[in-house]
Protein backbone atom coordinates (compact mmCIF):
# COMPACT_ATOMS: atom_id res chain seq x y z
CA UNK A 1 0.00 0.00 0.00
CA UNK A 2 3.17 2.27 0.71
CA UNK A 3 3.75 1.82 -2.81
CA UNK A 4 0.52 2.49 -4.42
CA UNK A 5 -0.36 5.53 -5.97
CA UNK A 6 -3.43 6.27 -5.30
CA UNK A 7 -3.69 9.16 -7.56
CA UNK A 8 -3.14 7.32 -10.44
CA UNK A 9 -6.25 5.01 -9.39
CA UNK A 10 -9.09 4.40 -12.21
CA UNK A 11 -12.24 3.00 -9.66
CA UNK A 12 -13.97 2.64 -13.25
CA UNK A 13 -10.73 0.96 -15.01
CA UNK A 14 -9.56 -2.31 -14.88
CA UNK A 15 -7.88 -2.82 -11.44
CA UNK A 16 -6.86 -5.74 -11.67
CA UNK A 17 -4.38 -4.49 -15.05
CA UNK A 18 -3.55 -1.78 -12.74
CA UNK A 19 -1.92 -3.29 -10.03
CA UNK A 20 -0.63 -5.89 -12.85
CA UNK A 21 1.33 -2.96 -13.88
CA UNK A 22 2.24 -1.40 -10.09
CA UNK A 23 3.73 -4.93 -9.62
CA UNK A 24 6.01 -4.93 -12.49
CA UNK A 25 6.93 -1.57 -12.18
CA UNK A 26 8.45 -2.26 -8.53
CA UNK A 27 10.01 -5.29 -10.08
CA UNK A 28 11.48 -3.50 -12.58
CA UNK A 29 12.92 -0.23 -10.13
CA UNK A 30 14.46 -3.50 -7.70
CA UNK A 31 12.13 -2.82 -5.04
CA UNK A 32 10.81 -6.25 -5.34
CA UNK A 33 12.13 -9.47 -6.46
CA UNK A 34 9.80 -11.66 -8.27
CA UNK A 35 9.43 -14.25 -5.36
CA UNK A 36 8.47 -11.82 -3.05
CA UNK A 37 5.58 -10.49 -5.25
CA UNK A 38 3.93 -13.32 -5.41
CA UNK A 39 2.67 -12.54 -1.73
CA UNK A 40 1.00 -9.83 -3.13
CA UNK A 41 -2.88 -10.50 -3.13
CA UNK A 42 -4.07 -8.51 -5.90
CA UNK A 43 -7.88 -9.47 -4.89
CA UNK A 44 -7.07 -8.27 -1.14
CA UNK A 45 -5.80 -4.73 -2.98
CA UNK A 46 -8.73 -4.37 -5.15
CA UNK A 47 -11.36 -5.01 -2.64
CA UNK A 48 -9.56 -2.32 -0.69
CA UNK A 49 -9.63 0.49 -3.67
CA UNK A 50 -13.23 -0.30 -4.00
CA UNK A 51 -14.28 0.15 -0.68
CA UNK A 52 -15.65 3.29 0.83
CA UNK A 53 -11.83 3.72 3.08
CA UNK A 54 -9.90 3.46 -0.41
CA UNK A 55 -12.16 5.31 -2.76
CA UNK A 56 -11.97 8.45 -0.22
CA UNK A 57 -7.80 7.70 -0.14
CA UNK A 58 -7.89 7.92 -3.55
CA UNK A 59 -9.73 11.22 -3.88
CA UNK A 60 -7.46 12.63 -0.92
CA UNK A 61 -4.47 11.58 -3.10
CA UNK A 62 -5.62 13.48 -6.06
CA UNK A 63 -5.99 16.65 -3.75
CA UNK A 64 -2.84 15.99 -2.80
CA UNK A 65 -3.86 15.52 0.68
CA UNK A 66 -2.89 12.08 1.32
CA UNK A 67 0.47 10.94 3.38
CA UNK A 68 2.11 8.04 3.91
CA UNK A 69 4.70 5.66 5.72
CA UNK A 70 5.17 8.77 7.80
CA UNK A 71 7.83 8.44 10.93
CA UNK A 72 7.03 10.04 13.93
CA UNK A 73 8.53 10.52 17.57
CA UNK A 74 6.67 11.83 20.73
CA UNK A 75 7.46 12.36 24.23
CA UNK A 76 4.39 11.26 26.60
CA UNK A 77 4.38 11.06 30.45
CA UNK A 78 5.55 8.10 31.76
CA UNK A 79 2.32 8.32 34.13
CA UNK A 80 0.25 8.08 31.37
CA UNK A 81 1.46 3.97 30.95
CA UNK A 82 3.22 3.32 34.33
CA UNK A 83 1.79 3.79 37.45
CA UNK A 84 4.39 6.38 38.53
CA UNK A 85 4.50 9.70 39.90
CA UNK A 86 7.69 10.88 38.39
CA UNK A 87 8.05 13.39 35.91
CA UNK A 88 9.85 11.00 33.55
CA UNK A 89 9.08 10.86 30.15
CA UNK A 90 9.01 8.09 27.34
CA UNK A 91 9.79 8.32 24.13
CA UNK A 92 7.34 6.82 21.56
CA UNK A 93 8.52 6.12 17.67
CA UNK A 94 6.75 4.82 14.88
CA UNK A 95 5.46 4.65 11.27
CA UNK A 96 2.12 5.67 10.48
CA UNK A 97 0.70 3.97 7.78
CA UNK A 98 -1.43 6.72 5.96
CA UNK A 99 -3.56 9.86 6.71
CA UNK A 100 -5.21 12.35 4.75
CA UNK A 101 -6.98 15.37 5.15
CA UNK A 102 -10.86 15.84 4.70
CA UNK A 103 -12.57 19.18 5.25
CA UNK A 104 -9.77 20.28 7.92
CA UNK A 105 -9.43 17.07 10.07
CA UNK A 106 -7.25 14.26 9.81
CA UNK A 107 -8.84 10.54 9.19
CA UNK A 108 -5.58 8.40 10.34
CA UNK A 109 -5.64 4.85 8.58
CA UNK A 110 -3.80 2.02 9.87
CA UNK A 111 -3.56 -1.10 8.01
CA UNK A 112 -2.93 -4.56 9.55
CA UNK A 113 -2.28 -7.80 7.90
CA UNK A 114 -3.40 -9.94 11.36
CA UNK A 115 -5.20 -13.12 10.38
CA UNK A 116 -8.42 -12.30 12.16
CA UNK A 117 -10.11 -15.45 13.08
CA UNK A 118 -13.46 -13.86 14.27
CA UNK A 119 -14.18 -10.49 14.13
CA UNK A 120 -12.24 -7.52 13.40
CA UNK A 121 -13.55 -5.58 16.53
CA UNK A 122 -10.21 -7.98 17.90
CA UNK A 123 -8.05 -5.30 15.94
CA UNK A 124 -9.54 -2.92 18.01
CA UNK A 125 -9.05 -3.91 21.35
CA UNK A 126 -4.95 -4.85 20.01
CA UNK A 127 -4.10 -1.61 18.67
CA UNK A 128 -6.17 1.04 20.53
CA UNK A 129 -3.61 2.61 22.52
CA UNK A 130 -0.87 2.46 19.04
CA UNK A 131 -3.23 4.36 17.48
CA UNK A 132 -4.30 6.51 20.34
CA UNK A 133 -0.51 7.39 20.09
CA UNK A 134 -0.59 7.84 16.32
CA UNK A 135 -3.55 10.44 16.68
CA UNK A 136 -1.89 12.26 19.45
CA UNK A 137 1.54 12.88 17.45
CA UNK A 138 -0.30 14.19 14.37
CA UNK A 139 -2.45 16.37 16.46
CA UNK A 140 0.77 18.00 17.78
CA UNK A 141 2.51 18.13 14.92
CA UNK A 142 -0.29 19.02 12.20
CA UNK A 143 -2.58 21.61 14.85
CA UNK A 144 -5.45 19.63 13.17
CA UNK A 145 -7.89 17.59 14.48
CA UNK A 146 -7.79 13.90 13.99
CA UNK A 147 -11.44 13.57 13.47
CA UNK A 148 -11.45 9.44 12.92
CA UNK A 149 -9.07 6.75 13.68
CA UNK A 150 -9.29 3.68 10.84
CA UNK A 151 -8.11 0.39 11.26
CA UNK A 152 -8.36 -1.39 8.00
CA UNK A 153 -7.93 -5.21 8.01
CA UNK A 154 -6.24 -6.72 5.04
CA UNK A 155 -7.33 -9.82 5.75
CA UNK A 156 -10.60 -9.43 6.25
CA UNK A 157 -11.26 -6.41 3.69
CA UNK A 158 -12.81 -4.63 6.23
CA UNK A 159 -12.21 -1.41 7.95
CA UNK A 160 -13.44 -0.18 11.44
CA UNK A 161 -13.57 3.15 13.44
CA UNK A 162 -11.93 3.19 16.66
CA UNK A 163 -13.67 5.57 19.10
Amino acid sequence: MEMLPFEAVDTDGDLDAYIAQQKAALLARGIFEERELVAIREAKIRKMLQSTLGCRMIEAARLGNLYKERQFSAGIPASEVYDVTEPDVLVVQGIIDAWFMEDEDIILVDYKTDRVKRDIHELVDKYRIQLDYYADALQRVTGRKVKKKIIYSISKGESIEIE
